[in-house]
């Protein structure tokens, strides 16, 4: 029959401290295995070398130094891959071994399997994992990080060698840079090509606040962040009708909460402020009175940095059709029309940079920046037409 210590006793007390640090070992062994090695060293890589002089916002300045912080603690452990994956194991595997030893002195055998399964299972493994990859994965593992490097030298001889079989098995894991194709696929992701194109991408007018407080409410919620950039547009439904902003002008935004609604309604995402600078201070806020909007659409842009380089990168895949509109597709304009809103309205937006001139067709004059006239007064602009012979 099985003996088990006296409740109470100095070794039982003892068995049930030396289980619980196996529980907490295996927990901390299975989170930092899953949230060291998941992260990425060039996504580390990019957090040590960005630079704050590229965001405006201080909260998110403030976050990046502490984020750059926990990668420079985070990635000489991460430099070896599977060295730092088998010490992990090893940690894991010697806790959860030796926690059943520890339980067998204090409760019977089926109790202690029980248990053991039952623990490391939620406390060891689930919640752990949970944590250590959640929003403060990087924080969580930078402050493990000298406890990891004890470990990482503690079971080296027996970790070392196991990496090297692996390194050699199955190859240095992580590759070092992008190459061109991946590069320029990222760069694509965040030229904003879908931007604007669909209901995702704006957000339509609803109301403002009537304290001119600078609050603008939308209809429905919105993806504009303290980053983003908009322009104040229409669309067939929804006229643009302002005082105060011009069609197709560049604005950028600061999301806030509604000024109307209840606190359980409320949200970020259902009203933002509209600055007039990038720096978005307060002197660069835009106020309305009643009047000053009453309609209208939120377009998101991207930053037009990034379209240049996408624009860049494609001219290694651009062929001279790709680049040009056949002249049977340009729209035609008479050589003595007046170029005012009424004519820009009738040509769409993608035709206002292909618009040419009737009277010779080896001729075609282009209309540069003309998708910002109809806000500028184009009346009153004098219109240089540059002309290209085909």
């Amino acid at each position: 029959m099985q003996s088990l210590l006296p409740f109470g006793s100095d070794g039982f007390n003892k068995s049930c401290a030396l289980a619980l640090v196996c529980v907490v070992g295996a927990a901390l062994a299975a989170g930092l295995t899953m949230g060291l090695v998941s992260i990425d060293p060039m996504e580390m890589e990019i957090i040590v070398k960005t630079e704050d002089k590229d965001i405006l916002e201080a909260s998110a300045k403030e976050k990046l130094k502490k984020d750059q912080a926990a990668a420079e603690k985070i990635l000489p452990l991460i430099h070896d891959h599977h060295l730092l994956l088998v010490t992990l194991l090893l940690m894991n595997s010697i806790a959860n071994e030796a926690l059943p030893l520890f339980l067998d002195q204090i409760v019977p055998s089926w109790l202690a399997v029980v248990l053991s399964v039952s623990l490391v299972l939620m406390f060891g493994e689930i919640i752990p994992s949970a944590v250590f990859t959640g929003s403060e994965q990087l924080s969580m593992a930078a402050r493990f990080s000298g406890l990891v490097s004890t470990f990482m030298f503690l079971l080296t001889p027996v970790s070392w060698p196991i990496a090297k079989v692996l390194d050699h098995v199955l190859g240095a894991d992580h590759k070092g840079r992008y190459n061109f194709a991946e590069l320029r696929a990222i760069v694509s992701m965040h030229a904003g090509l879908r931007a604007g194109t669909g209901e995702e991408d704006q957000a339509v007018f609803r109301c403002h606040d009537d304290k001119e407080l600078g609050i603008i409410c939308t209809l429905q919620p919105h993806a504009f962040n303290s980053e983003s950039v908009v322009i104040f547009t229409e669309t067939e439904d929804i006229p643009a009708r302002s005082t105060k902003l011009k069609v197709g002008q560049t604005y950028y935004t600061v999301p806030c909460e509604p000024w109307h609604m209840d606190e359980e309604e409320a949200g970020t995402d259902l009203a933002f402020k509209l600055y007039s600078h990038r720096e978005r201070k307060d002197e660069h806020l835009i106020t309305f009175k009643p009047g000053d909007l009453t309609s209208g659409v939120f377009r998101l842009q991207e930053r037009d940095e990034i379209k240049i380089m996408h624009g860049v990168m494609n001219l290694t895949h651009m062929t001279a059709q790709e680049a040009l509109v056949p002249l049977r597709k340009a729209h035609m304009l008479d050589a003595n029309s007046k170029i005012s809103n009424e004519s820009l309205r009738e040509l769409s937006p993608a035709s206002r940079a292909r618009a040419g001139s009737r009277g010779r067709r080896s001729t075609a004059a282009g209309i540069p920046g003309s998708r910002s006239m109809p806000g500028r007064g184009a009346s009153k602009l004098k219109v240089h037409l540059g002309q290209m012979k085909f």
